[in-house]
């Protein structure tokens, strides 16, 4: 897990790394969830184009994109714990 810290709204995430398991077996849900709404789409579009395909490469790629986005956003990370 990975804590993320934002200091101007003091608000705290943990976020996992590492392939999102929740993400190969829920698919968009995962980021309609999380309120990550652009990813959600993309993952939408993608598998409906693959025929499902593309969620075995999301689900090794989605926490690593969903953690660089809340950085993005201002998050710092304070601790990586496993």
């Amino acid at each position: 897990m990975i804590k993320l810290v934002n200091n101007d709204t003091h608000s705290v995430i943990y976020a996992k790394h590492g392939i999102s398991w929740t993400c190969l077996f829920f698919g968009c849900l995962v980021p309609f969830i999380r309120a990550d709404y652009k990813w959600m789409l993309v993952m939408f579009i993608a598998n409906s184009f693959t025929h499902g395909f593309a969620i075995i490469i999301f689900a090794m790629i989605y926490n690593r994109i969903y953690v660089d986005s809340l950085l993005n956003q201002g998050y710092e990370i304070v601790t990586d714990e496993y």
